[in-house]
């Protein structure tokens, strides 16, 4: 379905989609309810892979017209990484992902 839930213990939710098509995998994900991060934060968006395991980030989650979106094409397939994380990040140059804030399986685009 691709509906992402709050796993933060907000009332944040949201909707994921990713596709490959002509040689190009596509993600939107859309988020509604959720709160502008304190200064010196912001959101990011990651997929997931289990088997192997693969997180790879879909980079930072922009705010346009009031609704946050995270837009993010790649020549790679990542059609395998079927879940999706939104995570409230530090501004602190750490690649890791932090405070998990939404998830879900995506649906296809």
């Amino acid at each position: 379905s691709g509906e992402l839930v709050d796993v933060s213990g907000g009332q944040a939710a949201g909707i994921a989609q990713a596709g490959f098509v002509d040689g190009t995998y596509n993600l939107l994900a859309e988020f509604a309810n959720l709160s502008d991060p304190e200064e010196e934060f912001f959101y990011e968006g990651w997929v997931v892979r289990n088997q192997p395991l693969s997180v790879i980030s879909t980079g930072r989650v922009d705010k346009n017209n009031g609704v946050y979106k995270n837009i993010f094409s790649s020549i790679q397939n990542l059609i395998g990484h079927s879940f999706y994380v939104l995570t409230l990040e530090p501004d602190d140059d750490d690649p890791a992902p932090a405070e998990h804030i939404l998830e879900g399986t995506m649906s296809k685009l």
